[in-house]
């Protein structure tokens, strides 16, 4: 719902106003110490906006409603107007900065939200998009996606069927939320995520 850098497709941050362009802050600190940024999009969720921004995202329709029928926080992947509105996002931040690579977080459903049929199309059409897109700006740069680390419950929870974009070869890193405490749990996730030698190769376990 926002951007700490000066954009022309998203509104500013308070940090933005406060402290000016984080990004371009961060680029410079981070150049000649092999510290490589990347660029981090929230997708499908406006939790972090202003009620203004809420406000808007809902006359637009862009919000999804809960199994019980309520208005969430949280956007609609199928909305076309939505992922146009985030490829613009992406495309501006991909040309405007010298990102070493960019990384989408919550591209999914809201887990409490009732699915249409089909619901991983439109999140799968998304990634690819954005993965063009990306990759037409910065061939070398590297895109990623956040993802739930249990699959495939993941599927029919969120409409996330994220083996089959790596099976595809739409993601340079899978970044799987392995947020457990228990080491068993945690070894468990990463066996099934890296069950293969060209997955294993392209995860990183949050």
């Amino acid at each position: 719902g926002f951007a700490h850098y000066p954009s022309k497709v998203l509104p500013p941050s308070a940090t933005f106003t406060q402290r000016g362009d984080q990004l371009a802050a961060c680029l410079k600190a981070s150049a000649g110490t092999g510290i490589r940024v990347h660029a981090w999009i929230m997708c499908f969720t406006g939790t972090r906006g202003t009620s203004a921004r809420l406000q808007t995202f809902a006359k637009k329709g862009w919000r999804v409603k809960s199994k019980k029928g309520e208005l969430t926080e949280y956007l609609d992947p199928s909305n076309a107007e939505l992922r146009q509105y985030l490829l613009s996002a992406i495309d501006e931040v991909t040309r405007r900065y010298a990102v070493h690579g960019v990384h989408l977080d919550f591209v999914r459903w809201y887990e409490g939200a009732k699915l249409p049929k089909n619901a991983t199309k439109p999140v799968g059409q998304f990634v690819t998009q954005a993965r063009m897109k990306v990759k037409g700006i910065r061939p070398s740069a590297i895109f990623s996606t956040a993802v739930f680390g249990k699959y495939p419950s993941c599927i029919a929870a969120v409409g996330q069927d994220w083996q089959s974009w790596l099976d595809a070869g739409m993601v340079d890193w899978m970044v799987p939320m392995n947020y457990v405490e228990d080491g068993k749990k945690y070894a468990s996730l990463i066996g099934q995520q890296c069950g293969t030698p060209s997955h294993s190769r392209k995860i990183v376990s949050g």
